[in-house]
């Protein structure tokens, strides 16, 4: 067992390294944080532009399937609409593409 000198030298051992780290760590992230962050950013970026280019051929689809209800052209007007969406979200995507940087 330990005395309690002993003890009272471990115990302000601990507190000196806990002080030493926060002043190391102080002003600086960890680079695993760094990390951690980045790749977060970068899932969020690309998983957005699906859901981006999901929404663009969406409403293109049932706004073209709405037409075709009010203006008795089914299926015509939905398929040119499904054919603007998926080229209206491909535009968005190759533009959204060009402004990644490349690393």
């Amino acid at each position: 067992m330990l005395d309690e000198k002993e003890k009272e030298d471990i115990k302000k051992r601990l507190k000196d390294l806990d002080e030493k780290e926060k002043k190391y760590l102080e002003g600086k992230k960890p680079e695993k944080i760094i990390r951690y962050q980045e790749t977060t950013n970068t899932l969020i970026r690309y998983t957005h532009l699906g859901l981006e280019f999901c929404a663009i051929f969406l409403v293109f689809f049932f706004g073209g399937r709405y037409l075709d209800g009010k203006l008795n052209t089914a299926p015509w007007l939905m398929i040119i609409f499904i054919f603007a969406g998926f080229f209206g979200g491909l535009i968005r995507i190759i533009k959204v593409a060009k402004e990644i940087p490349e690393k």
